[in-house]
């Protein structure tokens, strides 16, 4: 998504990206649902990549948590 929005806002992005994959097992979460965003507590690695992270989409990221 971060490379989507970089393209959106007009950004030079890589004709191609690698992801690291992450192995999620049945075992890992726990049985009441939970959102992706809470898997990183429970998944080693999940949500923790820094790719494509920039400065001014962290500060829109701010700016949309405030509201």
């Amino acid at each position: 998504m971060r490379y989507l929005y970089q393209k959106l806002h007009g950004d030079q992005t890589p004709d191609s990206i690698v992801l690291d994959p992450v192995f999620v097992d049945r075992s890992q979460p726990p049985k009441e649902q939970i959102s992706t965003a809470q898997l990183s507590q429970y998944v080693k690695g999940w949500g923790g990549d820094q790719q494509g992270y920039t400065d001014w989409l962290k500060q829109a990221e701010q700016g949309a948590a405030k509201k």
